[in-house]
């Protein structure tokens, strides 16, 4: 006979939700009884996963580069609307969108490093690994399409 795990009730055959708290039925009450990590809310017996600390790291390090890149368009966006520099710090501001490219690149690295040894991590919650693998990820990705976009002008201009 179906029956709510959460609230203990047996249905009769044709049920498929708990009229009580609206989970789904399960087949046989003997099987939540004896599992006692079955995740499921309101279940006390089960096991409480935490978010991994390395997990968390991987997530809030490859939060570096998208806060750069919007610190950076307000910036372009202030510069162009305010008056045109000269063209003598041209090559200090190359400098140094090239220095934030690196540390943007090293970031990612970092957090998608962090992010692969919390999700192999036994027993613990994995979003903050996954978001931080695939935010460094893209930003990995971006980040080496322009350095191979930049390489490949230089040398045809070469």
């Amino acid at each position: 006979m179906p029956f709510c795990p959460i609230c203990k009730i047996e249905y009769r055959d044709g049920f498929t939700k708990c009229s009580n708290c609206g989970y789904e039925l399960m087949d046989s009450i003997s099987y939540i009884d004896n599992r006692r990590d079955f995740d499921i809310p309101g279940n006390p017996g089960a096991k409480k996963l935490k978010h991994a600390k390395i997990g968390v790291w991987s997530f809030l390090v490859s939060l570096i580069p998208i806060v750069y890149f919007i610190v950076q368009t307000i910036q372009d966006i202030i510069r162009l609307l305010g008056p045109i520099e000269s063209n003598s710090d041209n090559n200090m501001q190359i400098g140094i969108f090239f220095a934030a490219l690196i540390i943007m690149l090293i970031a990612s690295i970092v957090s998608l490093a962090l992010g692969i040894v919390a999700l192999l991590q036994k027993n613990s919650k994995k979003v903050f690994p996954i978001l931080g693998i695939v935010i460094s990820g893209t930003m990995l990705l971006g980040c080496l399409i322009f350095v191979c976009d930049v390489l490949f002008t230089a040398f045809e201009l070469a």
